[in-house]
């Protein structure tokens, strides 16, 4: 994975409401998978995250991190959003759907559709900054910031 990756979002995403906030670890893996998205992109792929590269980035050692990466992904599919928008407001998950790929070493993650107008195709209004910023950070408030 690059750490040169560059991390670009809708302020409106940055600035939504979580009903339940994403851990720091929760959060990297997001703002992974949004780095992944490439400026000409119009609809979301699955992400390919390899367990190897996704331990590290966690901090994770030992053979107990497949089940924590099992875990922390399962969470993503449980964490809500609330944002207001011009019509009244949109709620959704960040993740739709996952699948790890056994024998491949690699979870593949999917954001909620109703995330397109957030993440797809941004010409104003938007925030970007390049991913290695926010992965020494330990605190899912710090990221935020």
């Amino acid at each position: 994975m690059d750490e040169n990756y560059i991390v670009t979002q809708s302020n409106k995403l940055i600035e939504a409401r979580h009903i339940k906030p994403l851990s720091a670890r929760e959060q990297k893996i997001v703002l992974t998978m949004v780095s992944m998205i490439q400026v000409n992109d119009e609809d979301f792929k699955e992400y390919s995250i390899s367990i190897k590269e996704f331990s590290e980035m966690l901090g994770l050692k030992g053979h107990a991190k497949y089940e924590e990466i099992k875990e922390v992904a399962l969470h993503l599919q449980e964490k809500t959003l609330f944002i207001p928008d011009e019509h009244g407001f949109v709620t959704t998950n960040w993740v739709a759907g996952q699948r790890y790929i056994k024998g491949e070493g690699v979870i593949k993650l999917s954001f909620s559709p109703y995330l397109k107008p957030y993440l797809l195709q941004l010409k104003s209004q938007f925030t970007s900054y390049k991913l290695s910023n926010i992965l020494s950070l330990g605190s899912g408030y710090s990221i935020r910031l």
